[in-house]
């Protein structure tokens, strides 16, 4: 068997996209609530459909309701997956936003189940065992303690360290931007969030017994993060 064809079966069996998010102010159609569809989508752009889900949370946050909807596509020897997540104002259903995600990985379950969302703002989900530092596929809470609530969003469903998120933070005019220094910085979703001390922390595995430990402290008068700790830690030390 050729390289290029081994090569060829491997990538068809793992899901691999390519990376990009924009933020827009269009609207989208509307959609049913609280339902969960999966259904064929038509071919674009020579792309070999396979299938798209659309999710409605309602009760993640007391102000927003978040629609989430991924659309997967089969394109040679990969899938490509476009995530689509549109903040709703409760109290203003024309205040929409749109962020528009391509991924890098998801495995084949990556938001497809309604069910597999968080949030520490209104506990839906808060004290549900995290295992492999996976969080769920869209996380709400307030991460840089201004008592508003901001997202995560799983962007890759990584390797031994866990998935990779995305977050992005409220702004007064209740819009919702990308913070460039938890994606790029932190990208694996704390362990603990302390709000008297405005910390963050992951714990993501460094070797098999070992922990890499890191403190993301939030300035607020500065309004930037710092990395104040990282450490390595025995594993068998965390619970």
């Amino acid at each position: 068997m050729s390289t290029k064809l081994i090569t060829a079966l491997f990538l068809t069996i793992i899901t691999l996209c390519s990376c990009k998010d924009e933020n827009t102010n269009k609207k989208l159609s509307p959609i049913k609530d609280n339902k969960t569809k999966t259904n064929p989508i038509n071919n674009t752009n020579k792309l070999e459909s396979i299938d798209t889900t659309t999710c409605l949370h309602t009760e993640s946050s007391s102000h927003f309701k978040f629609e989430t909807y991924i659309e997967r596509h089969k394109n040679n020897l990969f899938d490509s997956c476009i995530t689509i997540i549109t903040p709703i104002l409760k109290n203003d259903k024309t205040h929409k936003q749109k962020i528009t995600i391509k991924s890098d990985y998801y495995f084949s379950d990556v938001f497809m189940n309604c069910n597999n969302v968080r949030s520490y703002s209104t506990n839906i989900n808060d004290t549900v065992t995290a295992m492999d530092n996976d969080y769920g596929d869209f996380v709400v809470a307030d991460f840089n303690f201004d008592n508003r609530d901001d997202f995560a969003i799983k962007v890759n469903s990584g390797g031994n360290g866990g998935p990779e998120y995305d977050y992005y933070l409220q702004t007064p005019t209740k819009n919702f931007i990308r913070s460039d220094y938890l994606s790029d910085s932190m990208t694996f979703f704390p362990s603990d969030i302390n709000i008297e001390n405005k910390n963050l922390t992951t714990l993501v595995h460094a070797d098999a017994n070992h922990l890499g430990k890191h403190i993301y402290h939030y300035e607020e008068k500065k309004q930037t993060w710092i990395e104040t700790s990282h450490e390595f830690i025995n594993a068998y030390d965390e619970n």
